[in-house]
């Protein structure tokens, strides 16, 4: 079984360093497949469809991709790293959360 990651362009690991860890890991960074400033939704549809795990340090992305089904490994600003998956709970679960968090920081 193949891991398989699409990093976000706010992550800054060279899929190589990954690739060290196992032969079987796919790591793929996002902007050599699109350019930077791509929607979070395109890059989750992607994710979603090729089945890939995100890892992002943008909890906006991250609760849009749990959203939508897809994991997540979300990296915190102090070096935490959390995997997150959407399968412990239901989609609508923190849609509020959702819609507060998207609100108070989609102006920064």
């Amino acid at each position: 079984m193949n891991l398989k990651f699409l990093i976000d362009e706010n992550i800054k690991v060279s899929p190589q360093d990954f690739m060290k860890l196992n032969d079987d890991i796919i790591v793929i960074n996002s902007t050599d497949l699109y350019r930077h400033g791509t929607k979070d939704e395109i890059l989750t549809a992607r994710a979603k469809r090729d089945e890939l795990v995100i890892i992002t340090k943008d909890i906006r992305m991250a609760l849009r991709s749990l959203k939508e089904g897809v994991e997540v490994i979300f990296v915190e600003e102090f070096g935490e790293i959390t995997f997150l998956s959407a399968i412990k709970h239901d989609k609508t679960e923190y849609a509020e959360m959702y819609e507060y968090l998207l609100k108070r920081f989609s102006n920064e």
